[in-house]
């Protein structure tokens, strides 16, 4: 649902970025423009057309997940993506990995849990979880996660990526670690976003 609202989202920006005839000056040749209303112009082009913000985090080394059998709501921020005020359609991907040095029993129910989320609206999150199967060691488990996010602060906000592992207590007397790396984060500004 949130997905196609996103499309939607999309194609009303692309839409604005053939309005540009509606920008708020417009000039004849000959007639001196003024730097003031240049400038309008570029402004009100800058927040209708499509921008697409992007970071990386944890490549190397890979950033090992120390929030381990926590509560839910303690978590290790794994990777920020700054912005300015707008709206914007995020997509956050990260690979997950286990160690554990061989089969261990009761590894089934070990779990690794990203969420992408706006710290300034905690509750509008996006959570990808992630578990081996059976009782041995994994890796390269893809997380994906999508937020449609509004930044409403003037000086601008961020999103974020945290996560957090639950680990049995056998795993962690073998010596079992969780790890997070390839933390990419991407928005695309958008003309306006609505979530459920």
């Amino acid at each position: 649902m949130i997905f196609a609202r996103w499309i939607a989202a999309f194609a009303c920006a692309a839409a604005a970025a053939g309005a540009a005839a509606q920008v708020p000056n417009t000039f004849t040749a000959g007639t001196a423009a003024r730097a003031a209303e240049v400038n309008a112009n570029f402004e009100y082009l800058d927040q209708r057309l499509p921008r697409l913000f992007f970071t990386q985090k944890c490549m190397t080394p890979n950033c090992q997940i120390t929030k381990v059998n926590t509560a839910e709501t303690d978590r290790q921020v794994m990777g920020a993506l700054a912005l300015p005020r707008g709206d914007y359609l995020v997509v956050a991907k990260a690979n997950a990995y286990l160690s554990t040095g061989g089969a261990v029993p009761g590894l089934s129910a070990i779990r690794i849990q990203c969420m992408l989320f706006d710290p300034a609206v905690p509750a509008s999150a996006d959570f990808s979880t992630c578990a081996p199967v059976g009782n041995v060691s994994w890796n390269d488990a893809h997380m994906t996660m999508q937020l449609p996010a509004s930044i409403t602060a003037a000086e601008g906000g961020q999103v974020q990526v945290a996560c957090r592992a639950d680990i049995p207590q056998v795993g962690i007397d073998a010596g079992a670690s969780a790890w997070v790396w390839d933390v990419a984060i991407s928005a695309t500004r958008v003309a306006s976003v609505t979530a459920d």
